[in-house]
């Protein structure tokens, strides 16, 4: 059983907590020099069709620093050591991060054609057709809400927390389904089939 005096010194200490560990982290860095470990968390999709050649670059350039890559959606307390740098495709960071846009990122409708068909017999509505979504952290995205809003909820067919996994679906033939353009035009077998849109991937740090 605590007193109020002891709660106050538990929730001070909590707010502290995530400074004094920064700055630790910060100051072991400076007297390191480019040398130790630098973990980043970042998405399958970002990490696979993005980010691997800067990486190889940027260990090519610091031989002594060892990379780890933590690959998911959920959020990591970077003031902790859970990771150094995050990479996400988001226009709202969480509010313990400081972050700044690196680039735009165009997504699209995209469907597959395993005939390589020239041209997408339309009929109707886009959106009366079977599609692939996204669940999980990923069902904030742009993407996710788009086509929440218009397309009925028995047309949804398959939802997926990876974006890859939803290239994948859509390869599969599984349904229409948003897309990183950077993904979508270069995944055999797949063709854009409306029109795109633009968000922001943030790189995020403590």
């Amino acid at each position: 059983m605590t007193t109020a005096e002891g709660d106050e010194l538990i929730a001070l200490a909590e707010r502290v907590e995530p400074d004094v560990v920064s700055v630790s982290r910060r100051i072991t860095g400076r007297i390191q020099g480019h040398v130790g470990d630098l973990r980043i968390t970042t998405s399958d999709s970002l990490l696979l069709y993005f980010l691997r050649p800067m990486i190889a670059e940027f260990m090519s350039l610091n031989p002594a620093i060892r990379v780890e890559v933590i690959v998911g959606n959920s959020p990591l307390n970077l003031a902790r050591g859970e990771s150094d740098i995050a990479i996400r495709a988001t226009e709202n960071p969480s509010e313990n991060l400081f972050g700044r846009t690196v680039a735009s990122i165009a997504c699209a409708p995209y469907v597959c054609f395993p005939n390589s068909a020239p041209s997408f017999p339309v009929t109707g509505s886009l959106f009366d057709r079977q599609w692939v979504s996204y669940a999980g952290t990923l069902s904030s995205l742009r993407a996710s809400k788009f086509i929440e809003e218009r397309a009925r909820h028995d047309n949804i067919a398959y939802r997926t927390d990876s974006v890859a996994g939803a290239a994948a679906a859509i390869v599969a033939g599984l349904g229409v389904g948003y897309l990183p353009c950077m993904l979508g035009d270069i995944t055999p077998g797949l063709i854009r089939v409306g029109a795109g849109s633009r968000s922001s991937m943030m790189n995020c740090g403590c």
